[in-house]
């Protein structure tokens, strides 16, 4: 994991919005994200850990949440838009 990374992953505080993001990675890694770029493995974790985080706090939890942790890029982006902006109205961005 790049050392710029893993300082913010040690300085996550919970909970954690995307606002407080004081060193700006998160935001460079939504930017990514959204902009259809290939990720990393850290920084995918870190979007992964993020969402599950968010999604986890809220208080309609849809039942396969916990699945987050192990999809892939493509699997994620769909299902937060799919699942957690269509269905739930949970927009953790």
């Amino acid at each position: 994991m790049s050392e710029g990374l893993l300082m913010a992953w040690r300085n996550l505080t919970i909970p954690f919005h995307w606002t407080h993001d004081k060193t700006g990675i998160l935001r460079r890694v939504l930017e990514k994200f959204f902009g259809d770029e290939k990720l990393n493995f850290s920084e995918l974790n870190l979007l992964r850990w993020y969402v599950y985080q968010w999604v986890h706090s809220h208080y309609k939890k849809p039942e396969n949440y916990k699945w987050i942790r192990i999809m892939s890029q493509k699997e994620l982006k769909k299902y937060i838009l799919e699942v957690l902006v269509r269905r739930y109205g949970i927009l953790p961005f």
